[in-house]
């Protein structure tokens, strides 16, 4: 019989990074530039999502309008998805469309300075995202009224997977010893996502885990 498997995850978010511009206004204003810009980024495991943030911490001179925040996201091939708003968020999204390797999220901000009397801007560290093809074997299938319950995990050697916490369910009447499950996994900051892709295989032993 044909085996079908699914999977139950566990998701976690992602969160990232602020960078600080001081500058010294003139004397006369008495004011200290202090602006910041926030990286943020998630997924749903078919597209990324980006948000740039602006906080503007200045004192001294209550003089700043006019902010326009860009967030751009930034695809392995160099593929760019820039987002211009008006005000302190910008969002951008980029499907992720079977690409692997590195994306990146930058930020940058513009405002009017009252103080000195024109436009000044800043911006924000860059922010990778990591995406990747992992995988993970599972063998002692238990037999429910679903079908199969895999929780055990068969890794050769001292492999080990690096999307834990999954249970491989099969849908077949007598459990293969072992099943492959295929998983995208994005890595922002130290966060780790992870998304099965397709379906889980059945496979005749235990594999390398990654």
């Amino acid at each position: 019989m044909r085996s079908t498997t699914y999977i139950r995850r566990n998701t976690i978010g992602a969160r990232c990074g602020i960078i600080l511009l001081t500058l010294a206004c003139p004397a006369l204003c008495q004011m200290v530039y202090n602006v910041s810009v926030y990286n943020d980024a998630s997924t749903d495991g078919n597209t990324l999502f980006a948000t740039s943030t602006t906080v503007d911490n200045s004192t001294g001179c209550a003089a700043h309008g006019s902010y326009t925040t860009i967030a751009t996201l930034i695809g392995p091939d160099g593929t760019q998805a820039p987002s211009t708003s008006p005000g302190m968020v910008s969002n951008t999204s980029m499907a992720i469309n079977g690409q692997t390797g590195t994306f990146t999220v930058t930020g940058v901000m513009q405002l009017y300075c009252g103080c000195f009397l024109h436009w000044v801007g800043g911006g924000g560290p860059s922010l990778d995202i990591h995406v990747a093809w992992t995988t993970a074997y599972y063998t002692n299938g238990i037999p429910t009224i679903f079908g199969c319950d895999y929780k055990d995990l068969a890794c050769l050697g001292t492999s080990y997977p690096s999307c834990t916490g999954f249970v491989s369910i099969t849908l077949e009447s007598s459990c293969s010893r072992f099943t492959k499950v295929v998983f995208l996994k994005v890595t922002v900051g130290g966060s780790v996502e992870c998304f099965p892709i397709g379906v889980g295989q059945p496979w005749p032993g235990p594999g390398t885990c990654n």
